[in-house]
């Protein structure tokens, strides 16, 4: 049973908006993550002053301080203001509920996460309820794109609206029950983590099975490099999904749908489903302005919808060297301190909820190259908040070490 506190519903708050903030609630994420931060200050307005400390957030701090000084120089203040404010409103909120005794948060997020598998297995059989829903929660365009998906290339998101937010949600269900298997050995665990997996090649998604390859390599190398050995056991594991994972694809229709968009991309002579040109635009915006860009998401608005499909590449043209530069630090600084606090934690059952945000943060990392994650709450908010999760908490267990040796 999870006890529902004041951080809690923080993080409730937060997780609603990544899961169902693009809903046609007659209100934009901007202003739904400006809300969730006021609520923040009002719920925790005694303990503010005593926790705004910034202590170690090095990584998040200087990439606000870019933002800050893109929106002054951007060519579409506007926009660079929205994500300016969205961006400080999630780290706030993050932050200042991420507790010591608020050590729910992997299963909350696991929670709506199931909510969305759910809907895309039922949605994939044939339930009719999940399509009704949609046609009264997704906004038109949304709508549109997710029946022309189903209907053409018979891929499904449930009610996740988009195929990418699908994809997230399942492979974080198959990574979350993987990691509860190699520290727990619970068979159960194994069908949950193979519900995940089906989940992932219904949407058809090819970046995802990318995704899905490296992030299970990393977390089984990044845990034999912490336990120091290599277990027969955890090796099996790994390579029984991996086959299972391979017969999916090879044998089934759900793999046929990967295969075939594929091939036919190979055919029309861009595998890379026109990114390489989009790589080449950005490149070309990047050389007008190499030094500070023109403005986070300007490109919207002077060289039409130019979302590059490619964090790296769009901020260096939005926000030049300083940006690209900005980004790089944050995340390899919350991608260190994980590794930190991974190193010294004694218990599993906190080595789970670590490695599994170190798997939001490598699902993050990787997906920029093929998509949008730092533009869209749907992944910004589980970054921000599972990265925050273990710098914070790797601070406070590490003070807590202190005062016991003092004892």
């Amino acid at each position: 049973m999870i006890r529902i506190g004041k951080d809690s519903i923080i993080i409730v708050s937060l997780f609603f908006i990544c899961f169902f903030g693009f809903y046609n609630f007659h209100i934009n994420i901007y202003t739904m993550c400006l809300l969730a931060l006021i609520f923040t200050f009002f719920i925790k307005k005694q303990k503010i002053s005593k926790e705004i400390l910034f202590k170690n957030q090095w990584g998040f701090i200087i990439f606000i301080m870019m933002l800050f000084f893109a929106t002054i120089t951007s060519c579409d203040k506007y926009s660079s203001l929205k994500y300016f404010i969205m961006f400080c409103a999630i780290f706030l909120c993050a932050y200042l509920s991420v507790k010591k005794k608020n050590n729910k948060i992997c299963q909350i997020f696991i929670i709506f996460c199931w909510i969305e598998v759910i809907c895309i297995l039922l949605q994939s059989v044939g339930v009719g309820f999940i399509d009704t829903f949609n046609e009264y929660v997704l906004p038109n365009e949304i709508l549109k794109s997710m029946n022309n998906n189903i209907n053409v290339t018979g891929s499904f998101s449930g009610i996740a609206g988009d195929l990418p937010n699908i994809m997230f949600f399942s492979t974080m269900i198959f990574m979350y029950y993987f990691i509860c298997y190699i520290k727990k050995y619970d068979k159960k665990y194994i069908v949950y983590a193979i519900l995940g997996l089906i989940s992932i090649f219904l949407c058809g998604k090819r970046s995802g099975i990318v995704i899905l390859a490296i992030s299970l390599f990393l977390i089984y190398f990044l845990n034999m490099y912490v336990e120091k050995k290599i277990n027969i056991k955890l090796l099996i594991a790994l390579i029984f999904f991996c086959l299972i994972a391979l017969y999916l694809l090879y044998f089934t229709n759900m793999g046929d749908l990967i295969l075939n968009k594929n091939n036919v991309l190979q055919k029309n002579g861009d595998t890379s489903n026109g990114r390489i040109d989009l790589i080449k635009q950005m490149i070309i915006i990047f050389k007008q302005s190499p030094i500070f860009g023109i403005g986070t998401l300007a490109t919207n608005k002077y060289y039409g919808s130019v979302l590059g499909h490619n964090i790296y590449f769009q901020i260096l043209s939005e926000n030049g060297i300083v940006g690209f530069l900005a980004l790089l630090y944050m995340l390899f600084n919350n991608f260190v301190y994980s590794i930190k606090r991974l190193k010294r934690i004694k218990y599993d059952e906190i080595k789970i909820d670590c490695l599994f945000a170190i798997a939001v943060q490598i699902f993050f990392i990787i997906y920029g190259c093929f998509g949008n994650p730092l533009y869209g709450t749907v992944f910004l908010i589980p970054y921000i908040v599972f990265s925050e999760m273990n710098i914070k908490l790797y601070l406070l267990e590490n003070k807590l070490e202190r005062i016991e040796e003092k004892e």
